[in-house]
């Protein structure tokens, strides 16, 4: 066979692979439901950081799970109004979805167990290295480089529990990490979105 021939060929099938591995990319996470995430981090911390809410144990675990809910709602509820297409309606975008849940979960024990035993200043670190392993969970159908997203929650994370001294009352670095994370996955991930299922509410 011609040499021209079997370079055609091999790129032929390189493009084919790459259609079919973008046909199979999850594309119902809103990227700007990412950021907005990231943006009431950065808020809520800034607010904590300049007012007594910071020398308030209590209040500033509320404050975070407040954050944690905010952005919860905002990114599921933007999955929920891309799934109202029956286009997008398929066990394996379900599947997807639920992948994460125990992520949450484990999170979820460990934020109790820790603050159970007083040890406040080792939540900053447990969530972001737990948030890191999230963006790996479903990576296959993910934009590669979530991984990155993901690489660097867990570094910062791995820093903050070497250095956990009196962190948990410096919340602008819990909000600087989410605001870098989630601003950087909301790019990658909005330019992986379908554009047509965009909800005017999401539309800025």
């Amino acid at each position: 066979m011609d040499p021209f021939q079997i370079r055609q060929a091999l790129r032929e099938v390189r493009d084919l692979k790459k259609n079919i591995l973008e046909k199979q990319l999850f594309k119902g996470y809103s990227g700007r439901a990412r950021a907005l995430g990231g943006i009431i981090a950065l808020l809520f911390a800034l607010l904590a950081e300049f007012t007594p809410i910071k020398n308030g144990v209590t209040t500033l675990f509320i404050l975070w799970g407040t954050v944690f809910l905010l952005a919860i709602l905002a990114n599921y509820g933007a999955l929920v109004l891309w799934m109202r297409h029956k286009k997008n309606r398929n066990p394996q975008n379900l599947s997807i979805v639920f992948e994460v849940f125990p992520v949450w979960v484990v999170g979820g024990v460990l934020t109790l167990a820790l603050w159970s035993q007083s040890q406040y200043d080792l939540l900053y670190g447990s969530w972001m290295c737990l948030f890191g392993l999230a963006q790996s969970v479903s990576r296959s159908r993910l934009p590669k480089r979530i991984t990155w997203i993901g690489i660097f929650y867990v570094l910062c994370g791995t820093v903050c529990l070497i250095f956990p001294s009196d962190i948990f009352f410096k919340p602008v670095i819990m909000g600087l990490v989410f605001f870098v994370g989630e601003i950087s996955a909301g790019v990658i991930l909005h330019a992986n979105s379908d554009a047509v299922w965009q909800s005017p509410f999401f539309k800025f």
